[in-house]
């Protein structure tokens, strides 16, 4: 019986019902096409904004950078270094946020100066009182001075500058699609190498001390290190998650 099934004729009724689902299905991947157009430019967009403020911010943090950098070659070269004694404390800031600092005194020329330290003191006071430190004394306005330790203090803001930078950096690139060894090559390594450049950077402002005086008076040098380290860090794990995946898939 099977071999002489007759076969059924469409009807008029058929062919316009298969003619509407065709309709359908033509016109939900027309709409899926324009969705998926949408996004895309949505995500353009949207990357190209991330990239501008990463660069805007990428400029400022250079020329911050820079501004430190002079700052400290101007007291390394054009400072006499020469020690003051802590004689007092002094209270700055805003009503809502205040701070202590310490207050140095110090002679030169046969004068005697003084100036608040730029860095807000953490410790006793009692203990702070009357001992000495190093700063540097400007020759040509003996008035003007700064605690060595604190010349360094205002090299975290070009960090902070870059930091966010980076951050808008990376999404940014993600947004701007690719797999794994995109976001590595044209992502994280500039981030990685831009904080090593910036680190080394700050040793022109420090031509009479070592590599290791970079870190100890400039705060801003181990934030470049640590913003390369969590780059070098966060590659390796996005590589580890993107391979689990793959592993998955297959």
């Amino acid at each position: 019986m099977g071999k002489f099934r007759k076969k059924i004729a469409p009807t008029a009724e058929g062919l316009q019902r298969a003619r509407e689902q065709e309709r359908l299905r033509a016109e939900s991947k027309s709409l899926c096409a324009e969705e998926d157009v949408s996004k895309h430019k949505d995500r353009r967009i949207a990357a190209i904004v991330f990239f501008a403020a990463a660069a805007l911010l990428f400029a400022v943090s250079v020329a911050f950078t820079g501004i430190t950098i002079a700052r400290m070659r101007s007291y390394e070269l054009d400072f006499v270094r020469t020690t003051g004694t802590v004689t007092d404390d002094r209270i700055i800031g805003s009503p809502g946020k205040k701070f202590i600092v310490l207050v140095f005194t110090y002679s030169y020329g046969g004068a005697e100066y003084s100036f608040a330290d730029n860095v807000p003191f953490q410790g006793l006071l009692s203990e702070a009182m009357n001992t000495e430190t190093e700063i540097y004394v400007n020759p040509k306005k003996p008035a003007e001075a700064v605690r060595v330790s604190s010349s360094g203090a205002f090299s975290i803001i070009p960090t902070v500058i870059f930091a966010i930078s980076a951050f808008s950096f990376m999404i940014a690139v993600c947004l701007s699609g690719g797999g794994y060894r995109r976001r590595a090559l044209l992502g994280y390594l500039p981030v990685f190498a831009a904080g090593i450049v910036f680190m080394l950077l700050f040793w022109l402002g420090l031509p009479n001390d070592g590599f290791g005086a970079v870190f100890s008076r400039m705060g801003g040098a181990t934030g470049y290190l640590s913003l390369s380290v969590l780059a070098a860090v966060a590659a390796a794990i996005d590589g580890a998650i993107t391979l689990r995946f793959r592993k998955k898939r297959i």
